[in-house]
Order: structure tokens, then C-alpha cells, then sequence
């Protein structure tokens, strides 16, 4: 008896262990992603002087309130805190609701603006956002993958961790908007945007948005159909695990389904461009990023309770 509980213990340790590492990675992310965004800022509108760019400005602004949420460290509490799935739950509920209410304001009132074109272009603000959202959630995944009290599921962790580094590095061209190296000429000519990418090439990019589209729906069908409590008792797969969003992210898929619906169904609309499907993406990504820790979570806890 006493074994099992020493047992016991020592596995809940490991948890809080693997939860202590991932907040701590998550909180370097902020800190790397928020210590650019400032430098980005303030070089950008020094470069543009006399001319004020709001852009710019607001690339700094955003750097600044990332940097005082990786000094409160309030990502690493909330994953060692006993309660932190239901902390997470709630706050990530929070979070998904401002950041919808926060596109619309932006798309209503600056909707026209430089700023917000910017934006939305190749290599902007939120095209790197997706893709360190993409990057985070693969090293979550890869984290689950190599410890043993989940080596069950470890093929599907692994095989999730690289289909989201592969959407990661396809938004960001692989590199090429960083390091600027020329296309090799044989993919340049069956690729819409001249790009080292695949997503682009001519016949696959033309699917990429009804995909997008499809991937949302099911989503959202299984967030609300398929019930916490059944969920608790009755899953046993962790492929069916990773597939199945917290309910607290249906806000965050529902506006990113209602973008990806407009854009896909009315392609000439006025209300919506072809380019503002960067917003589903980035939506999606955000809520696989939250899905991700709340998994991390989940599965802790699971674990936890199956050895006591």
C-alpha cells in the first residue's frame, strides 16, 4: 500500500514536472515573441519618421503587454495550479471572446486603413503569430509524445506534433520571408505565389480554403455533440483525445468558421477580401494552441487520477 502511494506520488510529480517545463516554454515564447515585436516597432517607426505609422505603433504596444504577461508568469501558475483545467477552461473562454470581439472592432474602424492591410500581408504580424501559435502547439505535442506515462498514444502525439511544425513552416514559406533565398525555378512556375511552399502550388491552393472551411465544421459538430461527461468516462483513445476541442475554444472556431464560410461561399462579396482568411487561420491556430495545454492538462490529471 505504501508503495503504490510513493508510486502515486512520484507520477504526479512527473506531471507537474512536464506542466512546469511547458509553461516555462511558453512563457520564453512570450518573452522571444514580445522582445520583437517591440524592437520591430520601434526600429519601424524611427525607419518612417516624419510620417506616423500606427502600425507600427501598435506592433510596439502589443510587444509591451506580452512582455508584462511573461513577467507575471501567469501561464506557468495557471499549468502547476491544482485546479488549472478549470482556471485554463474559463480563461481561455475569456480570452477566445475578447479576441473575436477585438478583429471586429478592427475590421469595423480600421477596416480601410494602412494598418490593417499591413496587417494581413505576407509576412505581417499575424501570418508570424499563426505560425509561432502552429510551432508552440507542435513542441506541446512532441513534449507529450516523449514521456512515458503517455508512450500509448505516442505515435499520434508524434504524428500531430509534425503535421502542425509542417502548417507552421508552410506559412512561413520555410524560411524564405527571413532569409530571402530565390525559388528554385521548377517550383516557382507551378507555384501561385512564386514561393517555397506547397500549399500555393496550381490546383492545391485552389482547395486549401474549402478545406480550411471543412476542417472548421467538423470541429465545431464534434465540440457540441460530443459531451464533457461522456468524454470523461467513455475516451480511452488519445487519438480521439487530440481531435476533440474543449467547448471553451467554440467561440474561437465559430468566428473563425463564420470568416472562412463568407469568403468560401461569396468569393466577390464586399464585406470580406480573399486576404482576410489570414484571420481564420490565425483563429485556428490560436485554438489549437489552447486545445494543446488544456490536453497537456487533461491528460495529466487523467493519469494522475488513474494511480491514486
Amino acid at each position: 500500500m505504501q508503495d503504490s502511494l510513493i508510486k502515486s506520488r512520484a507520477e504526479a510529480m512527473r506531471a507537474n514536472k512536464l506542466k512546469l517545463h511547458l509553461g516555462k516554454t511558453i512563457n520564453a515564447t512570450i518573452i522571444t515573441l514580445g522582445s520583437l515585436m517591440l524592437i520591430a516597432g520601434v526600429l519601424k517607426f524611427i525607419y518612417r519618421l516624419p510620417e506616423i505609422s500606427i502600425s507600427d505603433m501598435a506592433m510596439s504596444a502589443i510587444g509591451i503587454v506580452a512582455l508584462m504577461v511573461a513577467k507575471s508568469k501567469a501561464c506557468v501558475n495557471f499549468l502547476i495550479h491544482p485546479h488549472s483545467n478549470a482556471n485554463i477552461e474559463r480563461t481561455i473562454l475569456a480570452i477566445g471572446i475578447f479576441t473575436c470581439i477585438g478583429i471586429t472592432a478592427v475590421k469595423i474602424f480600421l477596416g480601410d486603413s494602412e494598418f490593417y492591410q499591413n496587417s494581413l500581408d505576407e509576412n505581417s504580424l499575424i501570418e508570424w503569430l499563426t505560425f509561432l501559435l502552429l510551432i508552440v502547439s507542435a513542441y506541446i505535442h512532441a513534449c507529450i509524445g516523449l514521456t512515458n506515462e503517455f508512450k500509448g498514444g505516442r505515435r499520434y502525439f508524434y504524428a500531430t506534433s509534425f503535421a502542425l511544425f509542417f502548417l507552421g513552416m508552410e506559412e512561413l514559406s520555410w524560411g524564405q520571408m527571413v532569409f530571402k533565398w530565390e525559388t528554385p525555378n521548377q517550383l516557382a512556375l507551378i507555384n501561385s505565389q512564386g514561393e517555397t511552399t506547397l500549399h500555393n502550388i496550381y490546383g492545391i491552393n485552389t482547395l486549401i480554403d474549402p478545406l480550411l472551411l471543412l476542417a472548421l465544421t467538423v470541429a465545431i459538430l464534434l465540440t457540441i455533440f460530443l459531451k464533457t461527461d461522456n468524454r470523461k468516462s467513455a475516451i480511452d483513445s488519445y487519438a480521439l483525445e487530440i481531435i476533440t476541442p474543449s467547448k471553451s475554444i467554440l467561440p474561437v472556431i465559430s468566428f473563425a468558421w463564420i470568416i472562412a464560410s463568407y469568403i468560401v461561399l461569396n468569393p466577390s462579396g464586399s464585406l470580406l477580401q480573399r486576404g482576410e482568411i489570414e484571420w481564420s487561420e490565425f483563429l485556428i491556430s490560436f485554438a489549437v494552441v489552447m486545445h494543446s495545454i488544456q490536453l497537456l492538462i487533461r491528460l495529466c490529471n487523467k493519469h494522475a487520477e488513474q494511480r491514486i
